[in-house]
C-alpha cells in the first residue's frame, strides 16, 4: 500500500529500504528542544556499539513533545486507543554503519499499552506517563508526570514567523532530518528502525520550560538559557521492520 510520504525521497540521505513499511503514524504538533552537552558524559551513558554523532565537534540532546496520531499498521485502520496520545521523548544522536540516527534516552507516553509493548517486545525504554496537550491563544501546552517517579514536565511553547525547511549542511538539518532511529534490545541485541517521512517544516518558536526533569536521571547538565528551540506542525511517517545489527 503507498504511502503520501514515500512520493517525496530526493531529501533522504539514503535510499529507501527494499522491503514493505510496517507501520504508519503522525508526528503532530511538535517541539523540539536542543542542548549542547558534555560528549564525554554522553559517551558514558551510550552503547559503545554506537558512536556519537557531533556537529562541529558538539554533542547534543533534544526534547522533543507532540502528539502521536493515527498509530496502525499497514493495511489496518487506526483503533483505539492509538488514535491520538501526547508522547514525550528524550533523545540524542548516534551513527552505525554510515546511517546517522536517534538514540533515545527515554519515551514518556500516555498510553499503556504502547508502553508495555513497546518495552517488551522492542527493549525501547517507554515510560507510563499522565499527560495532557492544550492550545491556547497561540499556545501549546505540555504536561508529563512519570507514574512511579518525580519526573516532570511542563513546557508552554509558542510557534512564531513562517515555516521554513532546514538549509542543508546547517545544524537544524543535522538535528532534525534523521531516518533511522537505535535502540538495545531486552535481550541486549541491538536494533536499527528505519523511519520516512517528507522533510520537516519548522517554525521558530518560543519556549518557556516551567518544569523540565527528563535528564536528571542522567546526570546530564545544560544551560536552560541556550536551548536552541523550533516548532513543527508535524509529518505523516512509515516505519519499517527493526533490523538487528551485528
Amino acid at each position: 500500500m503507498a504511502h503520501p510520504s514515500l512520493a517525496f525521497t530526493d531529501h533522504r540521505p539514503w535510499p529507501l529500504p527494499d522491503q514493505r513499511w510496517r507501520w504508519r503514524q503522525s508526528w503532530n504538533d511538535l517541539a523540539f528542544v536542543h542542548y549542547k552537552v558534555d560528549a564525554k558524559r554522553l559517551r558514558e551513558l551510550v552503547p559503545a556499539k554506537y558512536e556519537i554523532d557531533r556537529f562541529a565537534g558538539d554533542a547534543w540532546v533534544s526534547v522533543v513533545p507532540f502528539m502521536m496520531e493515527d498509530v496502525a499498521p499497514q493495511g489496518m485502520p487506526c483503533v483505539f486507543p492509538f488514535r491520538s496520545f501526547p508522547e514525550l521523548n528524550l533523545r540524542t544522536y548516534v551513527t552505525h554503519g554510515g546511517k546517522p540516527g536517534v538514540f533515545f534516552f527515554s519515551l514518556d507516553a500516555a498510553n499503556l499499552p504502547l508502553v508495555v509493548g513497546g518495552n517488551a517486545i522492542y527493549g525501547v525504554p517507554y515510560k507510563y506517563a499522565r499527560m495532557a496537550y492544550i492550545q491556547r491563544d497561540g499556545v501549546r501546552e505540555f504536561v508529563s508526570r512519570r507514574y512511579g517517579s518525580a519526573v516532570n514536565f511542563r513546557a508552554m511553547i509558542k510557534p512564531l514567523g513562517p515555516e521554513f525547511e532546514a538549509a542543508a549542511g546547517t545544524l537544524e538539518e543535522w538535528l532534525s532530518e534523521r531516518y533511522c532511529l537505535y535502540s538495545v534490545g531486552v535481550a541486549g541485541a541491538y536494533y536499527r528502525v528505519e523511519v520516512h517521512h517528507k522533510k520537516w517544516p519548522l517554525r521558530e518558536c518560543a519556549v518557556e520550560l516551567i518544569e523540565n526533569d527528563l535528564l536528571k536521571p542522567f546526570g546530564l547538565e545544560v544551560d536552560e538559557s541556550s536551548a536552541l528551540c523550533h516548532f513543527s506542525p508535524g509529518v505523516d511517517v512509515v516505519s519499517f521492520r527493526p533490523e538487528r545489527l551485528d
